[in-house]
């Protein structure tokens, strides 16, 4: 009776631990992918966010930001060791790229995207 205690306590306590460990390295990878991609989606921005309501503001950041991410995905897989990066991470990177673009500008313009009425 004991040992089966013991054996079931084992168990819980690996998938707790693989688990988190898994999510230790979608987390890496999630802010490896977003700090790299950063500078060159600041770069592909053509358009003024000023002019744009924060909803406008984020999805023109997103649309430019996709393909970056994309091509990073392929330099971080391989620096991983892996074939490629599931396509979860690279949405949780590009949602991470967003804000930190758009807070960049922010900060770097001293505004935020204008606040419209749609």
């Amino acid at each position: 009776m004991l040992a089966s205690l013991i054996m079931v306590a084992l168990i819980a306590f690996a998938r707790v631990f693989l688990m988190s460990s898994k999510k230790v390295s979608t987390d890496q990878l999630v802010r490896t992918l977003s700090e790299r991609s950063v500078e060159q989606v600041r770069g592909r921005l053509k358009a003024d966010l000023s002019t744009m309501s924060m909803a406008e503001g984020r999805g023109y950041v997103r649309g430019r930001a996709l393909g970056v991410l994309r091509r990073q995905a392929l330099l971080v897989a391989a620096e991983a060791d892996r074939h490629a990066l599931p396509e979860e991470v690279v949405l949780q990177a590009l949602e991470r790229t967003v804000h930190l673009v758009v807070r960049q500008w922010i900060t770097t313009h001293g505004a935020s995207p204008a606040v419209r009425a749609g």
